[in-house]
């Protein structure tokens, strides 16, 4: 017996996602229609208040594992066990900017440090180093580094070998001042 009962769910579906809104504004103190005596007894229920929360918890958890096997929550395009799991990583940066920004999201300050407390970024670019180990594993288990342009596991890696070696073929030209250093460049050759 449970009371997780979808919008989708036909009337009883409409009739639990109106009564989400109302509690909704209840707490934020706006008007609705929602009363004490019905709070009550939805909860004596056990009425699911968030129904996404076992959604986000469900895509955290497999996260968590993305990152517990690969190290870093970059999760690329089209990542075949998941390939939505990189559009809810997409969409969690774009709320916490929103969040930044004082708009409305459902993002909050105990889901931001369980993203936090796993290595998760806000930013998207990659570091020199991590790029070079995501390179290091393709080499292993390609035995290259030859990484296709339109490489479906990992597109932002593909992207990065790409720009190194547009900024490596050009840092010999004169009219380019695009900086690699000859560390760098050791790394990558290596």
């Amino acid at each position: 017996n449970h009371c997780d009962v979808p919008k989708r769910s036909g009337r009883l579906g409409t009739w639990c996602e109106k009564q989400r809104r109302n509690y909704e504004k209840l707490m934020a103190k706006t008007s609705s229609t929602m009363t004490q005596y019905r709070l009550d007894a939805l909860e004596a229920l056990n009425f699911k208040w968030d129904f996404q929360d076992d959604s986000w918890e469900t895509k955290f958890r497999l996260l968590r594992d993305y990152q517990s096997k690969h190290g870093n929550c970059f999760v690329p395009s089209g990542y075949a066990p998941n390939p939505k799991l990189s559009s809810w990583v997409r969409g969690l940066r774009a709320q916490h900017k929103r969040m930044k920004q004082g708009g409305d999201t459902r993002l909050d300050s105990y889901r931001v440090e369980q993203l936090e407390s796993i290595g998760f970024k806000w930013i998207r670019h990659r570091k020199w180093d991590e790029n070079i180990e995501l390179l290091k594993e393709f080499k292993r288990e390609n035995g290259h580094c030859l990484v296709p342009s339109r490489y479906r596991i990992n597109q932002s890696l593909s992207d990065w070998v790409a720009y190194m070696r547009k900024k490596h073929k050009r840092r010999s030209c004169d009219k380019y001042k695009m900086p690699l250093s000859d560390a760098q460049i050791e790394e990558l050759e290596s």
